[in-house]
C-alpha cells in the first residue's frame, strides 16, 4: 500500500507539470528486522566506543537495502512513461560503489544520476583544493559511473558551509568554470553563482534542529543555518552585480553559454599535466590523442598561491 501511495505522489505531479525530482534521503528508506531478532552489528573498525553515536554500528538493516532499489526502479519507470522527466537521488556514502548502484544502468536505470558529493565530502577548506585533489576526485566519480551513464558535479548545497566560506571569494569564478565545464551535469546551489558567503545567525534566530539541539554554546558547530540565508542582494535596481563590468554573475552567464557548445556538452574529457597548484582539463569532439591544450576548448585553474 506505502509503494502503491508513493506511485500515486508521484503521478499526481507529473501530471501537474513538473520536471521532475529530487529524491532526499534515499538510502534510509526501507529498514527491515533480522529474523532472529539480532541488533545491526557494531563496526570494528570505527573507533567510536559511544553507542549511541550512528556511526557505532554498520547499519546493515536500515541503508541501502534491495528494497530500496526496487521501489526506486518503479519510481523511474513512471517518469520514464512521461516525456523528458527527471530523477536525481541524494545519496551520500563513503564507499563510492554503493552510491553508483543508484545509476542502476543502462538497461535497469534507478535514477538518472545519485548527487556527485564528492567535491564537498572530501575538500573542506582551501588546503585541499589542489590540482591533484580536483583530477583524482573527477577521475574516482568517471571511473566507477557504470558505462553509458551521465555524470554530474556537486560544489555546495543546503547542507554545507559555502562555497566561498570553505575555499575563498577569489576562488568563487574558477571553482564554477570547474564544474561547468567538465562534462556531465553540474548543480548550483542558489546564491554561488554570486558568490555569497555564509551569514552570522544568533541563536536565538537559529532555525535548524541541528543547530537549536545543541544548544547557546555549540549551536555555530552544527546549525546550516549561515548557508540558508536570502540571497545576499543590495537594495539597488537589478542588484549591485548586474551594474558592474565583471562580477561572479557575469562570470556565471558566460559559463552557461558556454555550456551551450556541442564541444562543452557532449565532448571528450582530457586532462592535461596536472600539479598541486594548477589543474588543466581540455573537452573535444576530435581524436584527443597529441593534441594541447591549443587544439580545442579547455580551462586551466591556478588552484592556490
Amino acid at each position: 500500500m506505502q509503494f502503491f501511495n508513493f506511485q500515486n505522489v508521484f503521478r499526481f505531479w507529473l501530471d501537474k507539470g513538473v520536471d521532475g525530482f529530487r529524491v532526499d534521503a534515499l538510502k534510509y528508506l526501507v529498514e527491515v528486522e533480522d529474523v532472529y531478532g539480532a541488533d545491526e552489528p557494531i563496526a570494528q573498525d570505527s573507533g567510536i566506543t559511544d553507542p549511541t553515536q550512528y556511526y557505532y554500528l554498520n547499519h546493515t538493516f536500515t541503508i541501502n537495502l534491495p528494497e530500496t532499489f526496487k521501489i526506486t526502479r518503479g519510481w523511474y519507470d513512471i517518469l520514464d512513461s512521461y516525456d523528458e522527466r527527471f530523477m536525481m537521488t541524494e545519496v551520500y556514502d563513503d564507499d563510492i560503489s554503493q552510491i553508483m548502484r543508484y545509476y542502476g544502468n543502462e538497461s535497469y536505470p534507478i535514477s538518472d544520476f545519485p548527487f556527485n558529493f564528492l567535491l564537498i565530502t572530501k575538500l573542506f577548506n582551501r588546503s585541499d583544493l589542489t590540482g591533484t585533489n580536483l583530477k583524482n576526485l573527477v577521475d574516482l566519480w568517471m571511473d566507477n559511473m557504470p558505462s553509458g551513464r551521465w555524470p554530474n558535479w556537486v560544489l555546495g548545497n543546503h547542507d554545507n558551509k559555502r562555497v566561498s566560506s570553505r575555499f575563498g571569494v577569489d576562488l568563487i569564478d574558477a571553482l564554477n568554470m570547474f564544474i561547468l565545464l567538465l562534462p556531465g551535469t553540474p548543480t548550483t546551489y542558489y546564491g554561488e553563482e554570486i558568490g555569497m558567503v555564509d551569514t552570522y545567525i544568533s541563536y536565538e534566530d537559529t532555525q535548524d534542529p541541528a543547530g537549536c539541539n545543541n544548544g547557546p554554546e555549540h549551536y555555530t558547530e552544527t546549525s546550516r543555518d549561515p548557508a540558508r540565508t536570502p540571497m545576499q542582494w543590495d537594495e539597488s535596481k537589478n542588484a549591485v552585480e548586474n551594474s558592474v563590468e565583471q562580477s561572479h554573475l557575469l562570470v556565471y552567464k558566460e559559463l552557461a553559454k558556454l555550456r551551450l557548445k556541442k564541444t562543452f556538452q557532449f565532448g571528450k574529457l582530457e586532462f592535461q599535466t596536472v600539479t598541486d597548484e594548477v589543474v588543466a582539463f581540455m573537452r573535444s569532439t576530435v581524436n584527443l590523442s597529441n593534441v594541447s591544450l591549443q587544439g580545442g576548448e579547455g580551462l586551466v585553474l591556478l588552484v592556490e598561491e
